[in-house]
């Protein structure tokens, strides 16, 4: 051991020169003193995942120490914290979790290695079924109704890292803790909570119809169809207004859109965009879709505007993904634009989609391959 004396000279010297209380000290000093070696006592951890459920992953951590102090450890206590960031979709609001546990090495000897494991928890990956309404009106006034049902993400939780604490021998009366994290950085990004609250309750999927939204549809379609009363569609306008107004979807912003896009009595096609843009701001393509159509398929001729296709063809896909109907529309508008190689190129795509999915009838493959037969000539198409 070395002391210092009065004279600020430092010796070494045989530890049972002091007194038994002196030795106990000096031995529980240097026990503390190795088990905070990163050479002596090595301490890792890994994240493992226990299986993949529909609703997310079970993970846990394994945590071994090896031992190469020259001393035995009894009794080591692992208190550790789990931080979880719970990430929100669709208007839920982004959180943070941390989930506490504890678990004990009994016996820990002289060049030995033992390995723990936390509890497992869950990760979460919800959805919610959303059922959509969406009204189909071509420039005559004439509609038809139909109705979408989906699944949207609403959370997805990700694992930030894991932080423990190891208690070991005392000094003096005061246990010698050993922290660890992972990654190492996590404690310059998260604080150690004492006593975590308990986790949010995955009560998320379920059904998002508004109750009120139903009836003002309805009302609204009967508007637009003069179904048992006079045609209106100002009056329909209002109606879906209001159901927006209640819920705001991607479909109830979709329903307006299309009023203003394609109804003659209140064509604006600058409304028609900042509708569109509010159901791509509720993760829809499909209003973008719909405006690349209708300026690259349009039987008004001077309607027609291949840039503007194009500029609204690219952004579907660019929320919406290569789907055989956002990439069809896409060929349609780069063919208005006189970009025919690209036109078929995305036209042949579309096709290989649409036969794959299955769900195409006969009719609507033979307009798919008839539309790559017109580009392939270098001919636009448009609608009857």
């Amino acid at each position: 051991v070395q002391i210092e004396k009065s004279n600020r000279r430092k010796i070494w010297v045989q530890p049972d020169i002091f007194c038994e209380k002196d030795q106990a000290f000096i031995k529980n000093w240097a026990v503390a003193d190795l088990f905070q070696s990163k050479t002596k006592l090595r301490i890792s951890a890994q994240k493992r995942m226990k299986g993949t459920e529909s609703d997310g992953t079970d993970i846990f951590y394994t945590i071994s120490l090896n031992n190469n102090t020259g001393f035995a450890f009894e009794d080591l206590e692992i208190d550790y914290r789990l931080y979880i960031e719970e990430q929100g979709f669709n208007g839920n609001p982004d959180s943070e979790s941390c989930v506490a546990g504890k678990v004990k090495i009994t016996s820990l000897p002289i060049n030995g290695k033992e390995t723990v494991q936390t509890d497992p928890e869950h990760l979460w990956e919800l959805f919610e079924e959303v059922q959509e309404v969406y009204i189909e009106t071509d420039g005559y006034g004439n509609s038809e109704t139909y109705t979408d049902v989906s699944k949207k993400k609403v959370r997805e939780d990700k694992l930030t890292g894991i932080w423990f604490r190891i208690t070991g021998p005392a000094v003096a009366g005061t246990p010698v803790i050993r922290e660890f994290c992972l990654p190492s950085s996590l404690n310059r990004r998260v604080t150690w909570i004492e006593e975590p609250i308990a986790r949010k309750s995955a009560t998320f999927a379920g059904s998002s119809r508004n109750t009120r939204v139903d009836p003002l549809v309805a009302e609204a379609t009967r508007y637009l169809k003069g179904d048992g009363v006079d045609r209106n569609p100002a009056k329909a306008l209002e109606l879906f207004k209001e159901a927006y107004d209640e819920n705001p979807t991607a479909s109830a912003a979709l329903n307006i859109g299309k009023l203003y896009l394609r109804n003659k009595r209140l064509s604006n096609y600058a409304l028609a965009e900042e509708w569109m843009d509010k159901v791509a701001d509720a993760g829809s393509g499909r209003g973008y879709n719909l405006m690349a159509l209708f300026f690259s398929t349009n039987r008004n001729a001077p309607l027609n505007d291949g840039e503007k296709a194009v500029k609204f063809g690219l952004k579907a896909v660019e929320l919406e993904g290569e789907e055989d109907w956002t990439l069809d529309a896409l060929a349609c508008a780069y063919a208005r634009n006189g970009q025919f190689d690209l036109a078929v190129e995305n036209q042949e795509k579309a096709l290989k989609k649409a036969k794959s999915r299955g769900s195409w009838g006969v009719g609507e493959l033979a307009g798919f391959k008839h539309r790559l037969d017109l580009f392939r000539k270098g001919t636009p198409w448009s609608k009857n």
